[in-house]
C-alpha cells in the first residue's frame, strides 16, 4: 500500500511540475518539493469535505487554501469538493460607526484629516495605538466602533489575504501595550519601517477567533504567511481594496 501511494505521489508531482513550469536548483530542493506536495495531497485526499485544490504553491509545507480561484486542472490533479460554505454576518447596522468617525473620536479633526491612510484598516489600529488605553477583559468589539466591518466578497479567491489581515487585527488588539512600548504601531507614516519578526507559535497564541465561515481563508495558513516575512512587507488595504456588492 506505502508502495503503491508512493507511486500515485510520484506521477501527481510529475504532472504538477508540468503544469506549473517548476524547476528546482538542486536535487535535494526537489526532493524537498516532493515531500510537501505528497503531504499536502495526503491532506487534500484526507478532508473530503473541504474545498481544497493542488495549486502552484502545493510544494511548499504550508500551501494556501484556493478552492475559489483554481486553476482549471486535468482530472487526475483535481481534488474533492464541498458545497459552499454559509457567507459571513454582512448586516451593516451591527456596525455602528465608520473608520474616520473612530479616528477623530480619538484625535482631532486636524489630526485625522492629516492622517496619510483612512482606511479601515488603518483607522482600526490608529484607534487602539493613539487611544492610550487598554482594552477590558470581555467586550463586543462591533458595538464600541472598534472592529472592521464585515467582508463578503463571495467567492473571490482572496480569502486568505483578507485572512491574514484579521490575524493582525487580532495581534494588534491582544497586545498593544507591547507594540506601544516597542514602537512599532505610534505612528502610521513609519509603519513602513516596521522591522519585526513572530514565530507562527506567538501568532497563533496572541490571536484569538477562527474563519468559520469562509473555505479558504484559513487562520492558520494565515499565521504562517505573517511569520514568513517581516510585517513591514505586509501592504495597505488601499493597495489591494475590497470591493463589495454592500455600500459600507
Amino acid at each position: 500500500m506505502l508502495l503503491l501511494l508512493a507511486f500515485n505521489c510520484n506521477a501527481k508531482f510529475k504532472a504538477f511540475k508540468h503544469q506549473y513550469s517548476k524547476s528546482y536548483e538542486t536535487k535535494e530542493l526537489e526532493d524537498q518539493a516532493q515531500k510537501y506536495f505528497c503531504a499536502n495531497l495526503q491532506v487534500i485526499k484526507a478532508h473530503p469535505s473541504r474545498k481544497l485544490y493542488i495549486s502552484q504553491f502545493s510544494d511548499r509545507l504550508h500551501a494556501p487554501a484556493t478552492g475559489y480561484m483554481a486553476p482549471n486542472l486535468p482530472e487526475e490533479l483535481v481534488s474533492y469538493t464541498a458545497a459552499a460554505v454559509d457567507p459571513a454576518d454582512a448586516k451593516l447596522e451591527t456596525y455602528n460607526r465608520k473608520s474616520l468617525e473612530i479616528v477623530k473620536a480619538i484625535c482631532s479633526d486636524s489630526t485625522a484629516s492629516s492622517i496619510k491612510y483612512v482606511t479601515l484598516d488603518d483607522a482600526f489600529i490608529t484607534t487602539n495605538v493613539f487611544s492610550g488605553a487598554n482594552l477590558p477583559q470581555s467586550v463586543d468589539l462591533r458595538k464600541d466602533g472598534l472592529t472592521m466591518r464585515s467582508i463578503d466578497q463571495g467567492t473571490c479567491g482572496s480569502c486568505w489575504a483578507q485572512a491574514t489581515r484579521f490575524v493582525m487585527h487580532s495581534l494588534f488588539m491582544h497586545d498593544i501595550t507591547y507594540y506601544r512600548e516597542i514602537h512599532a504601531g505610534t505612528s502610521l507614516e513609519n509603519q513602513t519601517n516596521i522591522d519585526l519578526v513572530f514565530s507562527v507559535e506567538y501568532i497563533m497564541n496572541n490571536s484569538y477567533g477562527q474563519n468559520l465561515f469562509c473555505a479558504g481563508g484559513n487562520y492558520q495558513y494565515a499565521a504562517q504567511d505573517i511569520a514568513d516575512y517581516k510585517v513591514s512587507s505586509l501592504n495597505y488595504e488601499e493597495d489591494a481594496p475590497y470591493v463589495s456588492i454592500f455600500d459600507f
